[in-house]
């Protein structure tokens, strides 16, 4: 997200808060759409709304709806919408008629395209809710004012793409309700690899996306044909069954400025809103794993002559189904690209259709993406597959496989295409060569035969797969007869056809591993820091021989002199988290924590942009875990946002956070564990926090003990990592100690000793 837009987010982040106590988060993301869309034709069109109206009422009785139309679009530039009602966003704010009136009359003043992408949007029921209250109307309009979307402030096309994007991830949980769009560094690449490495050289190219979602992937492939060639004329043309992601596809298409762009709501499966044309690219991302089970009625209508004559897949799994349409749609010279799971290589279900596929020629190239790069929060894996109805001569017959998923990845759980990683693909694309990441293969080289073999002596059946380049008979003579002295037989009748890509089979893996001199030197280290810590321990050993050390069940007989007792609330303060929704990481962001990070697992850390009202958390705060299974668990703070179902406990006065982290870590097994309530979930209240009795030490002994405490839990905390276990005696030994040290049971004064004899 660049700055410029994360300006703008922070903008719109008002907006979201004026509605967010009336509407569900998907009317709220609608609404920001429609208001951002509504905000950048004002800024277009500015005052000549009112030069509109007046033609407007001038001509309307005189001239039909398509001259009418044609005349208005010239009173604005050129656009492909305008508005006739007399009103801009400035004047509506100054409108002696009530604000619901005025804002009705604006939006019925709309060309009709833009009410379509209004309605789509639901963008009426919007307005009816925040009229309840005519003041939150209005506030709305005066926020939405300040956000200037104008060419003069350099604001684009492709930043009304960003910021549609940015609404999708951020403040509203859209995608756990089934909203996705396909990652801005995927739609590059993709687009990359469909043009190709020298572009059209026509002067009118075609583009269809058959589910095109928000349009990310249409406009990423425009983009990169005009770089390639900036006097084409891209004509754009998507469909999708979600009428709210194609209200989006549409608002952005008429924001291009190209009025032939086309955005279609259909169920691509059942009905190809483009039926009778074709287009020079296809590309589009489709649902994995998408059972078409309750439409095989329909879709079996269309096998043997229509869009899937080569055949059906299992009907627990679509992506062939899509594939078919999509390869339907190509015209002559056509080039397609687009996005499969691992089953679309090797499922036996589609195996006929995959070897249809490869007898045609139509593939150019498979590409092994990094994981993450779908779902930046999910590891499925993903293949990138380039179709080409005309290939260059040198790649005629050839197919070329591709592995990049080692390539720019920055951890298990993130979007990893860089613009690093998207160079690298296509150079070694363009390249065309045999390296340890790039193979060709010929076209029938994943076509086998699946052949049964009778053993007549022994009484046996025997399934072999032959490659279609050996004869039957060869294969029995070489692969067989040498290993048995029976007269093998072919069953004829079983011979089938089929094709598999086993894809990490034709790529040798580089495993590094380490000399026995460099891990013998590891063992000697962890042998010495084990052996010093040992030592540390011994130490501590000398100083429990008073018999306080030895009474646990009584924390606090005995309570060395000078600590009082004091309830956790006098001395710290104490915040709940709240919910935030996912967002991809920007370098803005602050690190969402969450329990997996608090535990060491930095590769699954998500990023937020915080607002006014964002809780932050820091360094010298201390964390409870106050919700589930783990609930009362602490860790030490880190900057970053304080999630839903963690506490954040800040010292006020006379406590050093690091002491307050012990203290509370000495009191996790036993206070805290027996203040967790709930039959379902566990959880621990604010209340009973602060409720908690502890006995303080003096400022001079707090600085003592987190002295001791940091060398000794240091030295174990180092020897477990490299040990890769989190349960060993090392670690029940440090929660033991820093109980008895917490609870008073060692002498301070022996601790300094023990400090200074280090």
């Amino acid at each position: 997200m660049t700055n410029k837009t994360q300006e703008y987010m922070n903008q719109f982040g008002e907006i979201a808060d004026i509605c967010r106590n009336t509407m569900p988060a998907q009317q709220i993301f609608r609404t920001l759409v429609s208001l951002a869309f509504i905000r950048r034709i004002d800024c277009l069109i500015g005052d000549l709304a009112t030069a509109c109206k007046e033609f407007y009422d001038i001509n309307k009785t005189q001239l039909s709806d398509e001259r009418l139309d044609e005349a208005l679009r010239k009173k604005v530039g050129g656009l492909p919408f305008y508005n006739v009602s007399g009103y801009n966003l400035h004047s509506l704010s100054d409108s002696v008629n009530p604000i619901y009136v005025s804002i009705n009359s604006y939006l019925e003043g709309f060309s009709a395209n833009v009410q379509e992408v209004l309605n789509r949007l639901d963008f009426s029921s919007s307005v009816a809710i925040l009229n309840r209250s005519s003041h939150q109307l209005l506030e709305l309009l005066l926020v939405l004012l300040r956000i200037d979307l104008s060419e003069k402030s350099g604001f684009s096309s492709r930043d009304f793409e960003n910021l549609i994007s940015s609404f999708k991830t951020t403040s509203l949980d859209v995608w756990r309700d089934g909203m996705y769009c396909t990652p801005e560094p995927l739609c590059d690449l993709m687009a990359a690899c469909l043009v190709g490495l020298d572009g059209s050289k026509q002067t009118s190219v075609s583009v269809l996306d058959p589910v095109c979602g928000t349009g990310g992937l249409l406009f990423a492939a425009k983009n990169k044909i005009l770089a390639h060639n900036n006097n084409v004329k891209v004509e754009l043309a998507g469909q999708d069954i979600d009428t709210t992601m194609l209200a989006i596809t549409k608002a952005q298409m008429l924001l291009s400025g190209n009025g032939g762009d086309k955005a279609l709501c259909g169920n691509t499966l059942l009905e190809d809103c483009f039926n009778l044309q074709n287009f020079d690219y296809v590309i589009g991302v489709f649902p994995f794993g998408n059972s078409w089970k309750a439409l095989s009625a329909q879709i079996a209508h269309e096998e043997a002559f229509g869009r899937f004559q080569m055949g059906l897949p299992s009907s627990r799994d679509a992506q062939f189904l899509f594939i078919q349409h999509m390869l339907s749609k190509l015209n002559s010279s056509g080039r397609m690209v687009t996005l499969t799971s691992g089953s679309a290589l090797f499922s036996q279900d589609a195996a006929h259709i995959r070897r249809k596929i490869f007898e045609l020629d139509l593939v150019e190239a498979i590409i092994a993406l990094p994981a993450g790069t779908l779902l930046p929060y999910s590891n499925i894996p993903a293949y990138l597959w380039i179709f080409a109805n005309q290939k260059s001569k040198a790649r005629v017959g050839k197919v070329q496989l591709v592995d990049a998923t080692n390539w720019g990845a920055i951890g298990k759980f993130k979007s990893s295409i860089q613009a690093s990683t998207i160079d690298k693909i296509m150079q070694t694309y363009k390249e065309f060569s045999e390296t340890p990441f790039s193979r060709l293969f010929e076209k029938d080289a994943f076509t086998s035969y699946k052949v049964n073999l009778v053993f007549p002596q022994s009484n046996r059946v025997q399934t072999v797969r032959i490659p279609v380049s050996v004869g039957l008979q060869d294969y029995l003579a070489k692969s067989i007869y040498p290993y048995t002295k029976e007269d093998v037989q072919i069953d004829y009748s079983s011979v089938e056809k089929e094709c598999t890509i086993a894809f990490g089979s034709y790529f040798e893996r580089e495993i590094k591993t380490k000399t026995l001199l460099e891990l013998s030197e590891e063992v000697d280290e962890l042998a010495f820091e084990v052996q010093h810590l040992n030592h540390k321990i011994r130490q501590v050993g000398t100083l429990l021989n008073s018999a306080n050390s030895k009474d646990m069940y009584l924390p606090w007989k005995d309570t060395p002199k000078k600590w009082k007792q004091v309830p956790l609330g006098a001395l710290v303060s104490i915040n709940r988290g709240q919910a935030k929704s996912k967002l991809d990481e920007s370098a803005d962001g602050l690190p969402y924590i969450v329990l997996g990070n608090l535990r060491g697992d930095n590769s699954n850390s998500q990023c937020y942009i915080p607002t006014e009202k964002t809780k932050l958390l820091s360094k010298d705060d201390v964390v409870v875990v106050a919700l589930g299974s783990s609930a009362g668990e602490v860790y030490p703070g880190m900057d970053g946002i304080l999630s839903l179902g963690l506490l954040k406990l800040t010292p006020v006065s006379e406590m050093t956070p690091r002491f307050l982290y012990y203290l509370l870590k000495g009191h996790e097994q036993r206070m805290l564990a027996y203040r967790r309530v709930g039959t379902g979930a566990l959880a621990i209240s604010c209340g009973d926090l602060k409720s908690l009795k502890i006995y303080l030490p003096p400022k001079e002994e707090q600085e003592l003990i987190v002295a001791f405490l940091d060398d000794i839990v240091g030295a174990i905390d180092k020897i477990t990592t490299k040990l890769g276990s989190s349960n060993t005696l090392y670690t029940q030994y440090r929660q033991a100690l820093i109980e008895q040290v917490i609870l008073g049971k060692i002498n301070v004064s022996d601790l300094a000793k023990a400090i200074t004899h280090e």
